[in-house]
């Protein structure tokens, strides 16, 4: 399905052996190295996903674009952070393969284009009147309720329209109605639109049947309580910001509560120690506690019909969400991805539904709630976010998926995602 400005409009901020390490945060996207190897049924999986999202695009034309995303991510993420008091945001259009980039100046706009040029990036600039900082601090005031004109009008239902360059606003019926008085009092930086009819999303936590042995692996499913009351999938991996040695599970919020015992297969990991499911994060973070999972490494991910072969690697992570935007490719790993790790593109990282990021052109399956997202690109993966829900379905082609960005996620929780280090 063709990834219009319309579809991207609402809601987004558009902008995933031996012994473990973990890596610090030296950039916006933490990364380590990768495998040699690059599996041809996950390359064709995001292939297929990017020319469902840009119709017409050959498949090697897809495959290079999709892994020149490394390059045009570093390159956003950089400019959102030295140059926050003029980059406007940015989108990619993988049709022609040109990255927008927007600046409140002319000197920006220009400057840009040329840090685009250096690095062989195809690009567009253009010229915005507001600051994606700005913006974005304006719609975490909506989605709070404590904006001054419109208070809690908007709770919920507020997002960016990285295009339009402002921040869209849905408020209900009624409140729609007491704001037509005071649309001059409305800062030019938003916009108040109708609320759209709330898809039918439903948790995707269900029973099922897996096994795996040591490490622990990303999309795995998870047992609460007991081994025979399976839910939900595991999503990442992870450790604790204050004091590293402490290692967890991330898996989503809604499968679970405090003090609840999770595990898989013949092993609990420990017990739920943080926890959060409201507004974008639907996370929580069980401490692993088991001598059985913490004697091995970490930052893996379930390799499907692996015949004996290594997990893959965790190679990267995303430590902020201005090196998300839309048109990226990303895949989820959980319960239902047995056959392969299905994918799907972005097309708002703060979208309507709860400001969190939303994935086109592939529905998660009851079960897959708390699995792990992520972005491949040659033979690397670069964790995005903890799977929440989708439309009612099931990998069907026209759906839409829903997952807390992992930098909410540490933000709530204290918790960051292992990465490997070979």
């Amino acid at each position: 399905m063709a990834l219009t400005a319309a579809a991207m409009a609402v809601g987004g901020a558009l902008y995933a052996s031996p012994a473990g390490a973990f890596a610090e945060a030296s950039s916006r996207v933490s990364t380590a190295a990768g495998p040699a190897s690059e599996p041809a049924a996950e390359t064709g999986e995001a292939i297929r996903a990017f020319q469902r999202a840009f119709p017409g695009v050959s498949d090697e034309d897809a495959r290079q674009r999709i892994n020149a995303e490394d390059a045009r991510a570093a390159l956003i993420s950089d400019l959102a952070t030295a140059d926050a008091t003029t980059f406007g945001g940015s989108w990619y259009d993988g049709a022609t393969g040109t990255q927008h980039l927007q600046a409140t100046t002319a000197e920006a706009a220009d400057r840009y284009a040329g840090l685009a040029a250096d690095k062989g990036i195809k690009t567009k600039v253009h010229q915005v009147e507001f600051t994606q900082r700005d913006l974005t601090a304006d719609m975490n005031r909506l989605l709070a309720g404590t904006h001054p004109v419109l208070g809690n009008a908007a709770r919920g239902h507020a997002g960016i329209d990285v295009q339009a360059n402002r921040v869209v606003v849905q408020p209900t019926d009624a409140d729609l109605a007491g704001l037509q008085g005071r649309r001059a009092s409305i800062p030019d930086s938003i916009a108040v639109q109708p609320r759209e009819k709330d898809l039918d999303v439903v948790a995707d936590a269900c029973p099922s049947r897996a096994h795996c042995d040591r490490p622990l692996r990303s999309g795995l499913e998870q047992w609460k309580g007991e081994q025979d009351n399976r839910t939900c999938s595991l999503g990442f991996t992870a450790r604790d910001t204050v004091n590293p040695g402490r290692k967890y599970v991330i898996t989503a919020g809604h499968c679970g509560g405090i003090g609840d015992t999770f595990g898989h297969y013949t092993h609990e990991f420990g017990k739920v120690e943080e926890h959060q499911n409201s507004g974008d994060v639907d996370a929580l973070a069980i401490r692993i506690s088991n001598p059985y999972w913490l004697n091995a490494s970490f930052g893996w991910i379930y390799r499907p019909n692996g015949d004996g072969e290594p997990p893959f690697a965790v190679n990267a992570r995303i430590d902020s969400e201005s090196a998300m935007q839309a048109g990226q490719t990303v895949c989820l790993t959980a319960r239902n991805s047995s056959a392969g790790n299905r994918c799907g593109v972005l097309d708002a990282v703060n979208s309507s539904h709860r400001g969190m990021a939303r994935v086109s052109g592939l529905d998660a399956c009851r079960g897959d709630s708390g699995g792990g997202w992520y972005r491949k690109s040659d033979d690397r993966r670069t964790a995005y976010g903890i799977h929440s829900d989708s439309s009612d379905g099931c990998h069907t082609a026209d759906g839409v998926s829903y997952f807390s960005t992992l930098p909410a996620v540490r933000d709530a929780l204290g918790k960051e995602v292992e990465i490997r280090i070979s």
